[in-house]
């Protein structure tokens, strides 16, 4: 109720008043400005009383009232209803039109719950003693009562502190955004004088020292406050002219956990797009940071962080080794291997390995990383895409292959007791220490001979020479298979000088006719002995002989004149001239 009133020195009685009282409705007070109520009040004569009995219709569009209100008046209202005395105060004013529109000035920057609260009048003469009144606003005092209970407020006196003087503001221009605020986010003194303690930092955009502020003060209002400025961009309602970079900026560096948890995957997500610098430094320091903003912080930065990111990052352990199980992209890089090689630990290197799929072995090999392709053999899966890639990428030469296998026998010896393509086999055969040889299936050498019969490069040749070196002179039918379809490689390859040496002295140790000088001679000297203790068809000596070389047509000297395997090998050297011409 909000009332108005007048003497009426005309009545009959001494001392009489007309009053005229206005009702107003919580959403009155919200959606009006009481300055207007000053154009409606009317002083009641006597003669028609009907008028009053009557809702009043109130024209508020677009009026905006002038508030001439000293500003001494306004900050000594301020001081009497942010630091309330508890019987009231009295304000001391001599003008009367400046103290009713500094009251209702007053009133309408107050939030909604304190306008329902705070009663008030302004009077003539008020005494000290005590008073239904919140506020009053007085000419003058009129004596001393012996209580003494209400605070006199002296205008010219006062030094309000500065959330007050703040808060004083409002009275001007409530829909300024400290209007908006107090109206929001306070609901009684202490709420609002909070806000405007807090404005200054509000209003700077100073999220971070805002947030250590409220994060102080753990109370319903300050938590209001805190979820309110610092919820996402498109929810704030344009209070705090913040950009939401930045309050995710102080949220990463909140303590409490009602202010941490305001964070989440989505926001951080945004904010790499926005403000990725601030954030990777962030990143970067995140052991200054409470756990929750850690881990969410690593979870996020696994999906944005470029490959060059993370491999300016390979130091932090944590960081790597989350992005090693969740990304394949960066085991695809040079540079990070080139790390671990040169740089990192042997936790750090074992993980890698461990969760890498077996094409990084391309890498290693490329790059000469030998440290960790060794560590990598030592996987029996890993062991085998190695082998697999090698015999792919480098089938005819050796020296890849040796570099990488060098002091691993018994795990290409493993590796050969499954069905394999034929260059790893090929190049196992040409590798191998001796006893290893020997100590392998003749049917898996045979799988391969095939491919070694059509091939004349360093890998293949030296595979058929060692091969026919330790089986020739075995029994089985398998022995022969492999001399056949060995015999001609072996023998281009010595014609072409084209054996290791290592091979050569193999040759020279295990082929027949020791004192002969010529390896070729003796090669042919073991297919001689070959076809002279099992029965060969032609078409297994041409097969042995097509790709053997221009001097295999020597074969035949080899053979008596009168021996009848002499002119099975003439018809097949005939059979073949246009590759072995005879002289």
């Amino acid at each position: 109720m909000l009332t108005r009133i007048w003497p009426a020195p005309e009545l009959p009685r001494p001392g009489a008043v007309w009053a005229h009282a206005l009702l107003l409705n919580g959403h009155d007070l919200k959606s009006m400005d009481p300055l207007l109520l000053l154009d409606y009040f009317r002083r009641p004569d006597g003669a028609d009383l009907d008028q009053y009995r009557a809702s009043l219709s109130l024209d508020i569009s677009g009026k905006k009232p002038p508030v001439d209100v000293p500003r001494q008046l306004m900050l000594a209202l301020s001081e009497a209803v942010y630091e309330p005395a508890k019987s009231g105060s009295v304000v001391i004013w001599p003008e009367e039109f400046s103290a009713e529109t500094g009251l209702l000035a007053l009133w309408r920057g107050l939030p909604s719950s304190m306008k329902r609260s705070l009663s008030f009048r302004t009077r003539g003469r008020a005494r000290t003693g005590s008073s239904r009144y919140g506020l009053q606003i007085a000419t003058q005092l009129a004596g001393r009562s012996a209580s003494q209970d209400v605070r006199v407020i002296w205008p010219e006196k006062v030094d309000p502190a500065n959330s007050v003087a703040l808060l004083a503001s409002v009275a001007y221009s409530p829909e300024e955004p400290l209007g908006v605020a107090v109206e929001r986010f306070a609901s009684n003194v202490e709420d609002a004088r909070f806000v405007a303690e807090m404005w200054p930092l509000i209003d700077d955009g100073d999220a971070a020292s805002l947030l250590q502020h409220l994060e102080a003060r753990p109370d319903a209002s300050s938590v209001r406050l805190g979820e309110a400025l610092f919820a996402p961009a498109d929810e704030n309602d344009g209070v705090w002219r913040v950009t939401e970079a930045e309050r995710i900026k102080a949220l990463l560096q909140a303590t409490v956990a009602q202010y941490l948890h305001m964070l989440n995957v989505g926001r951080l997500k945004a904010a790499w797009k926005s403000d990725r610098q601030a954030v990777l430094e962030f990143l970067d320091e995140r052991q200054n940071l409470a756990d929750y903003a850690a881990d969410l912080l690593l979870d996020t930065a696994i999906d944005e962080l470029s490959v060059d990111e993370l491999v300016e990052r390979l130091h932090d352990s944590e960081l790597v080794e989350l992005a090693l199980s969740k990304r394949n992209d960066l085991l695809r890089e040079p540079s990070f291997w080139s790390f671990l090689e040169l740089s990192a630990g042997p936790d750090l290197r074992a993980h890698a390995l461990a969760v890498a799929d077996h094409d990084v072995a391309a890498i290693l090999i490329e790059k000469g990383y030998w440290g960790l392709l060794d560590q990598l053999l030592d996987h029996p899966d890993a062991f085998a895409s190695v082998a697999e890639h090698l015999a792919r990428s480098s089938p005819a030469s050796l020296r890849p292959w040796t570099k990488v296998m060098k002091g691993r026998e018994h795990q290409v010896l493993n590796l050969l007791s499954r069905k394999l393509e034929p260059e790893i086999s090929i190049l196992a055969a040409a590798t191998l220490p001796r006893e290893s040889l020997a100590a392998v299936p003749l049917q898996r050498w045979l799988e391969a001979a095939p491919a070694i019969h059509k091939r004349q490069d360093q890998a293949s040749s030296a595979a058929a020479a060692r091969l026919i070196a330790t089986t020739y002179k075995r029994k089985e039918a398998a022995a022969r298979e492999l001399l056949i379809e060995c015999f001609g490689p072996a023998h281009n390859a010595l014609e072409r000088r084209n054996l290791p040496q290592s091979v050569l002295a193999e040759l020279k140790d295990l082929l027949p006719s020791p004192k002969t000088k010529s390896l070729a001679k003796r090669l042919n000297r073991a297919l001689i002995a070959s076809m002279e203790s099992s029965r060969w068809t032609e078409g297994e000596l041409k097969r042995a002989l097509e790709n053997a070389g221009p001097e295999a047509h020597r074969l035949v000297k080899l053979v008596p004149k009168k021996n009848p395997l002499r002119r099975r090998i003439e018809s097949t050297l005939h059979d073949l001239e246009d590759l072995l011409p005879l002289p």
